[in-house]
């Protein structure tokens, strides 16, 4: 591979990995948006909205060291790929949850109470 593709490539990565944490940023700050909307519909105590929103914290957190040591172990191009074509199946599995199953999830997921 000539030093001219290389760099060429290394550019578009960057790219795209700008363009995925751009997209996880927006995810993050729309939950935050949708909050009171969120609480009042499914009747979420602040406590519990803060759970919620926590949700995206402990995701990168248990998720970041298991994640660096695969990247050291595979290498770091393997494990993004793997790690965004995740993220993509499970995005696009939230289009097969039918619509009047909601409810019934969030009543039975709200934040410990039963």
């Amino acid at each position: 591979m000539t030093v001219e593709r290389t760099s060429r490539i290394r550019w578009l990565l960057i790219f795209w990995l700008f363009v995925l944490s751009a997209v996880a940023y927006l995810d993050r700050v729309n939950i935050s948006i949708a909050g009171t909307l969120l609480a009042s519909e499914f009747h979420l105590s602040k406590i519990q909205l803060g759970w919620i929103f926590s949700a995206f914290l402990a995701g990168y957190a248990l998720f970041q060291t298991p994640g660096g040591r695969l990247a050291d172990k595979l290498g770091a191009r393997r494990v993004l790929a793997l790690a965004v074509l995740w993220w993509g199946i499970f995005s696009a599995l939230t289009v097969v949850v039918p619509a009047d199953s909601t409810p019934r999830y969030s009543r039975s997921w709200r934040c410990g109470s039963h």
